[in-house]
């Protein structure tokens, strides 16, 4: 962040097109996000405000990087949120699906299309699969 700052800082003090691509990807970036991600962005407004002669300016090279250190790490949180999940399946299928296969195959699914659609995959899902249906309540479906 520092050296995308100083960076920022330079731009800004030239005051020549640079600086106006900047802002004009500030205002990009706030036109096309939601409401929510503005909110989040919001509270961080400092790590994007630079001091360009004794004003306060919103710098957009300096959002875009808040932006994408925030979705980031939002991004490695859930990815270990997902893998947590699918290591649970046996007790999603006891707890939340109630021995319902269908249940589990389509939570199943819907796990591994979000873990797919952060660029990570799983090596034990058939292992995790397998373990939530031995849990099944009709006894003749595990054997």
């Amino acid at each position: 962040m520092d050296t995308v700052k100083k960076a920022a800082q330079e731009f800004q003090n030239e005051a020549q097109k640079k600086a106006q691509y900047t802002r004009m990807l500030f205002y990009c970036i706030t036109a096309s996000i939601s409401q929510s991600v503005m909110d989040k962005l919001s509270l961080k407004t400092h790590l994007f405000t630079l001091q360009v002669r004794n004003k306060p300016i919103q710098d957009g090279v300096c959002m875009l990087k808040v932006l994408i250190d925030s979705y980031y790490a939002s991004t490695r949180f859930t990815t270990i949120e997902i893998r947590k999940q699918l290591a649970n399946l046996p007790m999603y299928m006891q707890k939340v699906a109630k021995g319902d296969v269908t249940r589990l195959c389509e939570q199943t699914r819907k796990l591994n299309a979000e873990l797919e659609a952060l660029g990570e995959k799983t090596l034990d899902l058939v292992a995790n699969v397998l373990a939530a249906l031995e849990k099944a309540s009709n006894p003749v479906f595990p054997r």
